[in-house]
C-alpha cells in the first residue's frame, strides 16, 4: 500500500501542490488507519462469539461428566437385576 500512496501524493503534488497533497495523504494515512483497527476490532468481537471460553468447555465436561455418572448408575441398576433375577 506504501507504493500506492506515493503515487497518490504525487498525482496530487502535480494537481493541486506540495502543501495541500501532504495535508490529504495524511488524512488519508489517519483514515485508512483509523477504518483498519475498526475492522479489526469489529474481527476480534465476532471471533470471541464463534470461540468456546474456558468457562464454556469446562460447562460441557461438567455436563458430559454428569451424563456419564447417569450412565453408569443405569448400568449398575441392570446388573443389580440381573444379579437378583428381576430382570
Amino acid at each position: 500500500m506504501g507504493a500506492n500512496l506515493v503515487e497518490l501524493y504525487t498525482q496530487l503534488e502535480e494537481k493541486l501542490g506540495k502543501e495541500t497533497a501532504k495535508v490529504l495523504v495524511e488524512a488519508i494515512e489517519e483514515l485508512t488507519e483509523e477504518k483498519r483497527n475498526s475492522l479489526k476490532f469489529e474481527l476480534k468481537e465476532e471471533l470471541l462469539k464463534e470461540v468456546a471460553t474456558k468457562e464454556n468447555i469446562k460447562l460441557l465436561k461438567d455436563a458430559d461428566l454428569g451424563g456419564e455418572n447417569k450412565r453408569k448408575n443405569s448400568n449398575s441398576r441392570r446388573e443389580n437385576r440381573k444379579e437378583f433375577g428381576t430382570d
